[in-house]
């Protein structure tokens, strides 16, 4: 006999989205996921446009109004923001002209910000718009003016591990930014979704020194705070504006998630 669906199951869910320029953002999926929340999720990777991270503030802002039609259509009550290039505009106060309260958001540098402030020495490694913009220090100096905050670029790492190959070129690289620490850190901030792929190889090279804040477990607790949601399944549909087979060639060797339900979709552009 066949099993009748739990109905208020199918009734309590609720439908949120995620995006980043490509599989960065899934390790914030990964952890929105172990909370084992009742979701329904629509993942957009925008690898037409991947890096974001060497891209200008007006090119960023362009892409994130076609994100920002883009979700909507999706009936999403919710979109983390899970790139923190994306972030980084999006809290210099374009937001509310983007978005116009279509949804709520959520994003991975304010909680990763909420748990550094407590620390005399934190250190950043990031993107190069994020570092070089400077959000990170400018959020916790808000909230702990004492704080010495050193961010670092990393521009290559991104590319490396979006290629798919083994990470141990990623890792000859991340070794090569983390030496620029001249000053012992209290902790360190992943400031890119795509780090915490590397995140075993920061605590390597600091011998399990300084605390490793990784801003996607981050976030997911926030999520699971503000999203008043029972437990139940986690359904994913992966919307990529790039080429579709190579977003799963690479995320597939990265990540343990289904890839059953993946399209191809093209943002709006003006």
């Amino acid at each position: 006999m066949k099993e009748e669906p739990n109905l208020d199951m199918i009734t309590n869910k609720r439908r949120i989205g995620v995006f980043d320029s490509g599989v960065g953002g899934l390790s914030t999926l990964s952890e929105i996921k172990r909370l084992g929340l009742n979701l329904d999720v629509v993942y957009l990777a925008d690898t037409k446009n991947l890096p974001y991270g060497d891209k200008n503030e007006q090119e960023l802002t362009e892409i994130l109004a076609q994100i920002f039609d883009f979700f909507p259509k999706e009936q999403v009550e919710m979109v983390v923001a899970a790139c923190n290039t994306s972030t980084s505009i999006l809290l210099s106060g374009c937001f509310d002209t983007l978005n116009q309260q279509k949804f709520k958001l959520l994003n991975v540098i304010e909680p990763a910000v909420a748990k550094a402030k407590s620390f005399k020495t934190v250190g950043v490694i990031a993107n190069k718009y994020t570092a070089e913009h400077g959000i990170y220090e400018r959020l916790i100096r808000e909230k702990n003016a004492d704080c010495n905050v050193i961010s670092v670029a990393c521009p290559a790492l991104v590319p490396l591990i979006e290629s798919g190959k083994d990470l141990v070129n990623a890792k000859q690289s991340l070794f090569g930014y983390l030496e620029q620490f001249e000053t012992p850190l209290d902790a360190i901030i992943l400031g890119c979704t795509h780090y915490s792929l590397v995140k075993e190889y920061v605590s390597e090279f600091f011998k399990n020194k300084p605390i490793i804040i990784d801003s996607g477990q981050e976030v997911a607790s926030v999520l699971n705070a503000q999203l008043e949601v029972t437990s139940g399944n986690f359904d994913v549909r992966f919307c990529v504006t790039g080429d579709s087979r190579e977003f799963v060639k690479t995320a597939s060797k990265l990540y343990a998630l289904d890839f059953d339900d993946v399209c191809h979709v093209a943002l709006r552009t003006k």
